[in-house]
Formats: structure tokens, sequence, C-alpha cells
């Protein structure tokens, strides 16, 4: 399945994540993964922040992985003709999204040994 990467972009951006606070952002990408076929797995690191490892079936050969909290204050998103703004847009939900999309298209390729963390 095609991921946009500018919509997915602007509406990770629009969940708040400040550190501390991922309970939402990760309950949300983790529905996301559930909806495109992947395994999903949380790594309790503290009360109501988990880690997410989402894999396909087989046996992870590569992984990709990145953060999803932003640093305070929250700033929703908005756009232009040239770029997303708001909290996390390039550091790092932009790179979240970049790397399902990527995921979706190795997959599309019959590339199936695959992880997100």
């Amino acid at each position: 399945m095609a991921v946009d990467v500018l919509r997915l972009t602007c509406e990770l951006v629009d969940i708040p994540s400040v550190t501390g606070e991922e309970f939402q952002i990760g309950t949300a990408l983790g529905e996301l993964l559930l909806r495109h076929g992947y395994h999903v797995e949380l790594q309790d690191v503290s009360p109501e922040r988990s880690n997410i490892i989402a894999t396909t079936q087989a046996k992870p050969r590569v992984v990709l992985s990145t953060h999803m909290d932003t640093v305070p204050p929250f700033i929703g998103s908005s756009e232009n003709d040239e770029f997303i703004y708001g909290r996390g847009a390039c550091d790092a939900k932009g790179i979240i999204a970049a790397q399902i999309a990527a995921a979706e298209l190795l997959r599309g390729e019959g590339i199936n040994e695959i992880g997100l963390l």
C-alpha cells in the first residue's frame, strides 16, 4: 500500500509528543502499522512510554530506526508550496513517515525482511 509521505508527516506532526508524553504518537503509529500488516510489539520504557517495534512476518534483515519524541513546545503542522512546518517535521516525524513509505515500497517489490523501530 503506497504511503503519502507529506500527508503522513502532517498527521504525525499534529500529534503532540513532547519527550515523556509519547503515548498518543506511539498508539497512532502502532495502529497505522497494524493496518499495513506489520506485527507490532510495544517495548515498555516507563509507564505510558513504549518503543514501537514493527516487523513483517519474515525475520528482518533491515531495521529502520528513529525516535518519536519532540522538544517542547508542541507546534502543529502548516505548509506552503515548498515546506512542511511544525514540531518534528524534520526531526523526527518526517523521518518516520519517510521510513514507513520506504518500507512499503520495498514490500511492494517483494522484499519482506523489514523492521521499523
